[in-house]
């Protein structure tokens, strides 16, 4: 039984490790690698610590955001992305859902995590239908947060439900766009390092809508940093 232990938290520590190493490598943009690491964490993790415990979720949440990372690099590319690319997005992330929401709680923080990148997967396909009750969702949870443990954990969230709200109800002007990715930013650089890859796809979508709109110096410049940023890495 001890020997049993002792494997099982050799395993444990095996896979934070592995989900680390995940993260690092979606940074760097080696996306096939990255997500290969990622599904061996998954394996271990449902070996060693069961199917439905909590950290198979932030696993397969990190898994759709590379995902997510895949497509807008095949955007800025201007290349075609396939129905199936949102849907296994979708699916990890309604898999994550279901763990979280029995194991964690329906309100707990990181279950609204997932529904926000949820909901944006739906936007992203302008598939409003089934965006807009878990946008519902997300502002009943701020509601029921009292004590802000939600904005706490994830401070960038709050911003993110008035940008779903935007999109949703009152498609936002260029300028709005505009404060809506610079609040984002801003929010997550309070929160994370510069290099982390949530603020780097961020930096990346406010890029890529800069060229959409014709405002290709800006755009060229944000590309300029986060060129840099790899560099430096």
């Amino acid at each position: 039984m001890h020997a049993q232990f002792d494997k099982t938290e050799s395993a444990i520590a095996i896979l934070a490790v592995l989900n680390n190493l995940g993260i690092a490598k979606a940074a760097q943009k080696r996306y096939e690698e990255a997500e290969e690491t990622y599904w061996r964490a998954i394996d271990m993790c449902k070996t060693y610590q069961g199917e439905e415990h909590p950290d198979v979720a932030r696993i397969y949440y990190n898994l759709a955001r590379l995902y997510v990372q895949k497509i807008l690099s095949k955007l800025q590319a201007d290349l075609d992305i396939q129905k199936k690319e949102y849907e296994d997005i979708e699916t990890l992330l309604l898999s994550a859902l279901y763990i979280q929401e029995k194991h964690l709680g329906a309100e707990h923080p990181e279950t609204a995590l997932t529904l926000h990148e949820l909901a944006s997967i739906y936007l992203a396909q302008d598939n409003k239908q089934q965006a807009e009750p878990l946008y519902q969702r997300l502002l009943e949870l701020s509601k029921k947060d009292p004590d802000k443990q939600m904005e706490e954990k994830f401070p960038h969230l709050s911003s993110a439900i008035e940008g779903l709200r935007s999109f949703l109800y009152d498609p936002p002007s260029y300028e709005q766009l505009e404060t809506l990715f610079q609040r984002s930013i801003n929010n997550r650089e309070q929160e994370l390092d510069p290099s982390h890859p949530d603020v780097i796809t961020i930096k990346k979508q406010q890029a890529y809508f800069l060229h959409s709109v014709g405002n290709h110096v800006e755009a060229e410049a944000i590309e300029r940093e986060l060129n840099s940023l790899e560099v430096d890495e």
